[in-house]
């Protein structure tokens, strides 16, 4: 019941923090490539999922080059035809990337036929190697039933990398369009599983990774989330309606202490585990 009342004060002080601002988000995807590619897709031979650079977690998306399509990743068709912006943020990482060169993102209309530049990140100007940089930015667009988003290394040869990561899509939503705020993210007693029963988490304390059994959540969608004990999210992950029943987490980048692991379902329930990782 504490963790609930809790809970309930600090969703209360989020309801005051939207109706202080002109427009908040709702998500419409997000990916960091712990389960693979996730809502994305690799546009051939010059994009893959790597171990290298990944700014949360192990993995990352690593695009090479400068062969159009090949040097790409591209979103599976979004449905965005009722929307009238999008927030699109994304952590990067460059190597070898010269004066010049850069990293493009791109839309389609018609599910990926034809497109066009939203913007275009220079090396040297705008981004170096070795640092991470985050980037995010509104877009306002006449959107498709079919919308594709694109990201694509334009190089000058197989040495330049840019590596992807934590990529989110979010639909701006202007306060004075949202119904009621609270039953967006208000979250009820029987919504709030503290114990989380229906979830069991394994080993624990666990090393280099630990396991979550899903299996009551057969048909569900959702995400996987860890944060430290300040409150800071350090990964994200999602998992489809048809997600084996036992998934396994990476945390080998973790320091050893103690994390809260929140499963939330497209059911808007929210289950909230402890973990302890020791080496």
């Amino acid at each position: 019941m504490k963790g609930i009342i809790s809970l309930n004060i600090l969703l209360l002080f989020a309801v005051q923090m939207f109706a202080q601002s002109r427009s908040t988000t709702k998500e419409i995807i997000s990916d960091s490539f712990e389960f693979g590619m996730g809502n994305w897709y690799d546009g051939g031979v010059d994009c893959e999922i790597s171990k290298n650079l990944s700014s949360s977690g192990v993995y990352s998306i690593r695009l090479k080059g400068n062969s159009g399509q090949e040097s790409s990743i591209y979103s599976r068709a979004l449905n965005l035809e009722d929307k009238e912006e999008v927030k699109i943020s994304f952590n990067y990482h460059s190597q070898s990337m010269e004066l010049g060169e850069q990293l493009s993102l791109e839309i389609s209309v018609d599910g990926g036929t034809s497109f066009e530049t939203i913007r275009q990140w220079v090396s040297a100007k705008e981004f170096n190697d070795a640092e991470f940089r985050y980037k995010t930015l509104n877009v306002e667009y006449d959107f498709s039933k079919e919308t594709v988003f694109r990201f694509r290394c334009i190089g000058s040869n197989f040495k330049d990398q840019i590596f992807l990561d934590e990529i989110e899509i979010k639909e701006v939503v202007k306060i004075a369009e949202m119904p009621f705020i609270g039953e967006e993210i208000a979250l009820s007693q029987s919504s709030f599983n503290n114990d989380s029963d229906n979830i069991k988490i394994f080993p624990n304390p666990a090393r280099d990774f630990f396991s979550l059994n899903l299996s009551n959540l057969e048909g569900q969608e959702g995400s996987i989330e860890i944060y430290n004990l300040i409150g800071s999210k350090l990964s994200r992950s999602i998992f489809k309606s048809d997600h084996p029943k036992i998934i396994d987490i990476p945390i080998d980048y973790l320091e050893n202490g103690y994390y809260s692991v929140c499963v939330k379902t497209d059911a808007k329930k929210l289950h909230v585990l402890r973990l302890m990782v020791s080496r």
